[in-house]
């Protein structure tokens, strides 16, 4: 009888903590009602002016002349059932560290810029907020000023909206979504083109990124126009053995703007080396840059611990601590039961 009891305990416990487990697993909330309809969802939309260089584009690509002054609209729709809080911003484009071109820093200095930047043209607030109640839209005005002589390239940025649209829930662990969009606005004024042009910074060195150990170096575009769909190969001769050739495709640079770019590389012990980087950006444009560089024994060191440190998530730790749970109740409960069978 006490065994049946025994086993019965034991199911309970080991139920009860796989129930434990489940609830404390994040889940993304899906934000529906019953009918299907989203509760928080909106799109954005650009009102193209009259000197739109492409009136196919679905975002700013405008000729602009010295001084003009323009205001720019977007229309916010909330597609769902309840009231919607949108953040909207227009910034400056920069280049991340993940080689693209993206527009979400509030403060973006350019690099070696000859004309201004889309934040020192824009007149008014730059950061709005707005709420929209269901099914309704709103138009969202940006004014700019364009610079007061006429510009070689383009002045590149872009308006972000964005908004929560996840549900919050207390006796439940729930990540928050957030929808954001990205309206680009491209502004213009000579017709002439912009050749692009890169330099390589002066330092190369090794680094840990991302728990990756690999090669950092700096690209830098000076010129007034963006490189897109970019192919970088990257290839290391040490005195040895020429290293595993890497290539990054698909990258992206804004104008005026630096590169920190990174290169896995699994193995970089102390010693010399000779970097060796192709870049292209479309049929006939390419550079090429050699720089020698140096990782010392200390180097080689710090890199090797932090590429080997562990960074567990907490859904890691949190699913150690249950089945360190449900030893310890096993445990404590054939304790019990071993006790109760000694003095029978």
């Amino acid at each position: 009888m006490k065994r049946i009891k025994f086993v019965s305990a034991l199911v309970v416990v080991i139920t009860g903590c796989l129930f434990l487990t489940t609830w404390f697993l994040p889940t993304v909330a899906a934000n529906k009602d019953n009918n299907n309809q989203p509760a928080r969802s909106f799109t954005v939309k650009a009102v193209i002016p009259h000197n739109q260089t492409d009136k196919k584009l679905t975002y700013y690509d405008l000729q602009v002349h010295p001084q003009q002054k323009q205001t720019l609209k977007m229309v916010v729709t909330n597609l769902g059932t309840k009231k919607l809080k949108v953040d909207l911003n227009i910034n400056n484009a920069y280049t991340s560290q993940n080689g693209i071109i993206s527009y979400d820093k509030s403060y973006v200095h350019l690099y070696k810029a000859q004309q201004p930047a889309l934040s020192d043209l824009v007149q008014g607030k730059r950061h709005k907020n707005i709420v929209i109640d269901p099914q309704q839209s709103r138009t969202v005005k940006f004014t700019y000023q364009a610079p007061k002589t006429s510009f070689q390239g383009i002045i590149l940025g872009g308006i972000t909206a964005s908004a929560a649209v996840g549900n919050s829930k207390k006796k439940n662990l729930t990540i928050q979504n957030r929808i954001r969009y990205v309206t680009g606005v491209v502004l213009r004024s000579q017709t002439h083109t912009v050749n692009p042009h890169l330099t390589l910074g002066p330092n190369v060195r090794s680094q840990s990124r991302n728990m990756q150990s690999g090669l950092n170096f700096e690209l830098r575009n000076a010129q007034p126009i963006n490189l897109s769909k970019m192919k970088l190969r990257v290839r290391i001769t040490p005195k040895t053995k020429n290293m595993p050739l890497r290539q990054l495709n698909n990258m992206q640079m804004a104008p005026n703007s630096t590169w920190q770019v990174f290169v896995p590389y699994k193995k970089l012990t102390a010693g010399t080396y000779v970097l060796h980087l192709n870049v292209k950006e479309k049929p006939g444009w390419e550079q090429n840059f050699t720089r020698k560089f140096t990782i010392t024994k200390s180097q080689e060191n710090t890199l090797s611990k932090e590429s080997s440190a562990r960074n567990w998530p907490i859904l890691t730790w949190i699913l150690l601590i249950v089945v360190l749970g449900v030893v310890l109740v096993i445990g404590y409960l054939l304790w019990v039961y071993l006790q109760g069978s000694k003095h029978n």
